[in-house]
């Protein structure tokens, strides 16, 4: 449907799963003679930027508990949780390989209450990225 249809993609997990999502993509892209370049990717991550890791964790456990999202398992029997965390320098190293992939853009999630630390520091993702 996609590579018929779509012009953009977007998906949720980890690098490993979003390269096999691609892998398959690219299959159904040439099964239907669409040039794969066309189809833009982006990909849904859920986020939690403090400058010490345990922080973020601490903070996701928080909102995986108040959302009922501890230990889910997608549709496709792939892990839910957090893609990104940490301090802003270890956020970029872990979005890095979403754009190696050739994902064009990154959705962060912030679950209610919105988490404002990271809302608020994003930008030092965007600067540790150029640098």
């Amino acid at each position: 449907m996609v590579a018929r249809h779509a012009d953009l993609w977007n998906g949720y997990g980890d690098t490993d799963r979003i390269a096999r999502m691609t892998d398959l993509l690219r299959t159904s892209c040439a099964e239907v003679g669409r040039p794969f370049e066309s189809l833009e990717r982006t990909v849904m991550l859920d986020g939690v930027l403090r400058d010490e890791p345990a922080e973020a964790l601490a903070a996701r456990t928080e909102w995986e508990e108040r959302h009922g999202l501890r230990d889910q398992i997608g549709s496709d029997g792939s892990p839910g949780g957090l893609q990104a965390w940490g301090p802003p320098a270890v956020i970029a190293d872990q979005v890095r390989p979403y754009i190696d992939l050739g994902v064009a853009e990154m959705i962060w999630i912030f679950r209610s209450p919105f988490d404002l630390e990271s809302i608020r520091r994003l930008g030092e993702v965007r600067a540790a990225m150029s640098s």
